[in-house]
């Protein structure tokens, strides 16, 4: 099946208890629909988790043209398409976490120069590329949609309370398939633990440790 704006409308209306309506159609559910996709419904949803298909890693330089009053003095402005904070870095290869920053407004804060941020991405190659949403996403776009309008749709076969349960139960289901999909992550080593390496440790792309796994 194809995803797009259709098979979503498609699914929310077949979830909410109501007939099928085309993007062309001026039927009250389309509007309704078209309201919710306006209002920025998708990305309400990928602000849900750290969904695989729409993480984006960017190298950022800070903004010579904002002066922070106090506290850390450089600043970061966040990309147009961020939606959520997955981590953020201070190497190329995403060894070492940034941990000493704040975020504020539509900025990061920190003492840096450069850093490297991995982020949850509505860019159109990224979360809103539907040609990459697994199955279980966009059933849970579909339900979330549906839960937004059920109110207003007249003569609904559904009832709200059940689609209440069936839209948390997509959700989690989501998330716990996007989470099997993550590649297993190592902790950095200690100083104590640099220190035995040696020079080994600064050899090896997980930062040295592979006794326990993380994630």
């Amino acid at each position: 099946m194809t995803i797009d704006r259709q098979a979503i409308y498609t699914e929310a209306l077949r979830r909410a208890g109501s007939r099928k309506v085309t993007l062309t159609e001026e039927r009250e559910p389309r509007r309704l629909l078209d309201d919710v996709w306006d209002s920025g419904g998708v990305k309400r949803c990928l602000e849900e988790g750290l969904w695989q298909f729409a993480l984006r890693t960017r190298q950022l330089t800070f903004d010579p043209s904002v002066t922070p009053d106090f506290g850390h003095q450089r600043a970061f402005q966040k990309p147009d398409d961020f939606v959520k904070t997955a981590g953020i870095w201070i190497d190329e290869f995403l060894r070492s976490p940034l941990v000493d920053y704040e975020e504020e407004g539509g900025f990061w804060f920190t003492s840096i120069e450069t850093i490297y941020v991995k982020y949850v991405s509505d860019d159109a190659a990224y979360g809103f590329d539907f040609s990459k949403w697994p199955q279980s996403f966009f059933e849970y776009v579909g339900g979330y949609f549906a839960l937004q309008i059920h109110p207003k749709i007249k003569n609904s076969t559904a009832k709200y309370e059940e689609l209440q349960k069936d839209v948390r139960a997509l959700k989690n289901d989501a998330l716990s398939k996007d989470a099997m999909e993550q590649p297993a992550q190592f902790p950095p080593t200690g100083s104590w633990g640099l220190a035995r390496l040696g020079r080994r440790a600064f050899t090896r792309r997980d930062g040295g440790s592979r006794h326990r796994l993380i994630g």
